[in-house]
């Protein structure tokens, strides 16, 4: 009986011991899933991130070339007239660039708030009538002037008419860097007239700064001027016309016009990397 007793103690336990590898088994089991899973979703996601990054990286390409070909299109269509080369490259001497620019009362407004300069010359006097509440101030005033007399319109602050150069070089040359500007004012400008900006190359020089740094440049210099159209004179056309019972004499007016200058004087512009190109001529031509 103690033999049977034994025996039977150790076939419980031995079936215990069986149940706990069997579920020992399963456990392991479920847990290698697990990490099958855990894999798998690793993988997915960095499918995922590796598509994501690819599909930015084309989207950063998509708009890179955008703007590219947004940059070539404005400088197209860029206002700045003239044979200097874009980016300055070939640039010449006795080569020029221009600018047609109307300064308006809001222009010259907001630059005198800017600069501080709030001489009367340069806005439109108050009214003769009224009330404070109509009462126009530099501030407030803008571009809506009404006159008959252009001697009446406000001047246009001639620093302002000299940013037309600096208009110039900063998008016809991208980078380059202002050294000196003289200037010479001749005639005043007045608002809403149509003025034109123009730098002509005058002088061209080569310059390598080794051991500074630096790729060298060009050192340009540029006679600058700021120009209007003015009338000289009035020239009067007398027409015959001859008919069957009187003859008409009909005097038309032409007026002449001609540039007038209103500022002049002369820029030094440091194009930095840039190199000249040097035309080559074989002896005897």
């Amino acid at each position: 009986m103690r033999r049977c007793g034994h025996s039977i103690c150790r076939n419980l336990v031995e079936q215990q011991r069986l149940q706990c590898g069997s579920t020992l088994s399963s456990s392991a089991a479920v847990i290698h899933d697990i990490d099958l899973d855990l894999s798998s979703l690793r993988h997915q996601s960095s499918r995922h991130a590796q598509h994501n990054m690819h599909r930015t990286n084309r989207t950063h390409a998509t708009n890179s070339i955008a703007t590219v070909a947004a940059t070539e299109d404005d400088n197209a269509s860029s206002p700045i007239q003239g044979t200097i080369p874009m980016h300055g490259k070939g640039l010449k001497m006795g080569q020029y660039a221009q600018v047609h620019r109307t300064f308006t009362q809001e222009d010259v407004n907001l630059f005198g708030r800017l600069s501080g300069d709030m001489n009367p010359v340069h806005f439109p006097p108050p009214p003769t009538t009224s009330t404070l509440s109509q009462t126009i101030c530099p501030t407030t005033a803008t571009a809506a002037i009404t006159s008959n007399n252009d001697e009446k319109l406000p001047i246009v602050h001639g620093i302002l008419l000299s940013s037309l150069f600096s208009n110039i070089f900063g998008n016809l040359i991208p980078g380059a860097i202002y050294r000196h500007q003289s200037l010479k004012f001749h005639n005043a400008v007045r608002v809403n007239e149509d003025v034109v900006g123009r730098v002509v190359v005058t002088k061209l020089r080569q310059i390598n700064r080794k051991g500074r740094g630096s790729g060298g440049g060009v050192l340009c210099v540029c006679d600058t001027s700021v120009i209007k159209m003015g009338v000289v004179a009035q020239k009067v056309d007398n027409t015959t016309n001859d008919s069957n019972s009187n003859n008409c004499n009909d005097g038309s007016n032409e007026e002449e016009k001609e540039e007038i200058v209103c500022i002049s004087g002369d820029a030094q512009v440091w194009l930095p990397d840039l190199q000249l190109v040097y035309e080559c001529r074989e002896k005897g031509e």
